[in-house]
């Protein structure tokens, strides 16, 4: 019987359907937190200090559903997981008896479109199509896999796969392990479905809820969630923390405060962007300090540019 070749592991889950991407877009009827406008400059010790303060500015919604800030094709933003991981034998070199590209195609068309997480169809989820299961349903042996991709190393110097990767999905690691481990950094995880910061964009708080995320999980990952954002001067950090605030009002927990560090009353979100980044260690303020108050420091940022220092200052730019 003549081995698989597996001559390309191409962005299935990138290239094919990007554009078909099914998100949801939030509803225009979702609640707007209250907020008032604070007009005492960043220096002066008006400031408010309650944990209950209105940020400074209503942050505006979205525009075309966030799409304009993400541009297209495979970014940390919209990635659940390594790449690799996410990508499947495209084209075969040599058929089985037992194996053809018709066959392939049909496994192919067995899962949602890219991006889908809408779980309104009876299709495979789309995070489903990848190395794990392409080798589980071919029933392809690691030892297949790895002399199959040698060979075609050979030949394709480019092929950046590596035999890690390959003994991880073929380890004794349950399948969650095995989805986790490949997981990408600034995604948030429920069980073994992991969902990038593009998911916190394009969707609003009750999808989140439908998926089983919960607030905690996206705290835990906001640094990583926002750093994610390429540009647009923040818009896409704007519309994340907008969507977390909406969460966090509707199960009556949003409480935050425009001068979150203790016996620094005068150093607000506006006030570190005044001063920059460079000039933060003179007041005590480190990146670790900014990353533990990350939302407060975010929310009650007068402009969705700020926002944007803030990340910028703390280096939490992230790529994959």
């Amino acid at each position: 019987m003549k081995r698989i070749l597996v001559t390309l592991f191409a962005f299935l889950l990138v290239m094919t359907s990007l554009v078909s991407c099914n998100s949801t877009q939030a509803p225009a009827s979702l609640p707007q937190t209250p907020k008032t406008t604070q007009s005492a400059p960043p220096t002066s010790t008006a400031v408010p200090t309650s944990s209950t303060v209105p940020p400074t500015s209503t942050v505006p919604p979205a525009t075309n559903n966030g799409e304009e800030a993400w541009g297209s094709g495979p970014t940390a933003a919209n990635t659940p997981y390594d790449m690799d991981f996410s990508a499947v034998a495209e084209y075969m070199w040599d058929e089985l008896e037992e194996f053809d590209p018709e066959k392939y195609r049909a496994w192919r068309a067995e899962f949602d479109d890219w991006g889908d997480y809408s779980k309104s169809s009876d299709k495979r989820d789309f995070r489903d199509c990848n190395l794990y299961t392409f080798f589980k349903d071919f029933n392809i042996t690691k030892q297949q896999a790895l002399d199959e991709m040698e060979e075609f190393r050979q030949k394709h110097t480019a092929y950046l796969i590596k035999n890690e990767k390959v003994e991880v999905v073929f380890s004794d690691m349950s399948e969650e392990e095995i989805y986790l481990y490949f997981a990408s950094p600034s995604s948030v995880t429920v069980g073994k479905y992991a969902y990038p910061a593009e998911f916190f964009l394009k969707n609003t708080f009750e999808q989140y809820k439908l998926h089983g995320i919960s607030i905690e999980a996206i705290e835990e990952k906001l640094p990583l969630l926002v750093g994610v954002y390429p540009g647009n001067y923040g818009k896409g950090i704007e519309t994340i923390i907008k969507h977390l605030a909406e969460y966090k009002e509707s199960e009556g927990v949003l409480e935050y405060s425009a001068t979150p560090f203790e016996g620094k009353e005068h150093v607000t979100a506006a006030y570190l962007c005044e001063i920059g980044s460079e000039k933060w260690a003179d007041e005590g303020i480190t990146k670790e300090m900014i990353e533990d108050n990350l939302f407060d420091l975010l929310y009650t940022c007068e402009t969705a540019y700020q926002m944007r220092q803030i990340v910028d200052g703390a280096d939490l730019w992230c790529s994959w």
